[in-house]
């Protein structure tokens, strides 16, 4: 095999393959516009992506403002309807 065709189908032991920190960041499954969840019924911090939160929310909540825990919505941990803390993230 020459040489041409040897670098398009054998990786080199001594080269070493980085990414882009850009592509890391955008195929690493973290979404920038994510959402902690806290629940204080199980005692869980899930992580969530927006859209997720805002079908929870949707599905019937409620909201007082002011206290830690302060949304009444099903937990995506324990599955249950608990008092949750939404820490918004980017």
């Amino acid at each position: 095999m020459n040489t041409g065709k040897r670098a398009l189908f054998e990786a080199s032991s001594t080269e070493e393959h980085h990414r882009a920190p850009g592509k890391d960041a955008l195929f690493s499954g973290a979404d920038p516009r994510g959402v902690h969840i806290e629940c204080s019924g199980c005692g869980s911090t899930t992580s969530s992506d927006l859209l997720d939160v805002v079908a929870r929310i949707s599905w019937f909540s409620a909201w007082i403002p002011g206290k830690k825990y302060n949304r009444w919505i099903i937990c995506p941990a324990c599955h249950e309807r608990a008092w949750v803390r939404l820490r918004w993230l980017g």
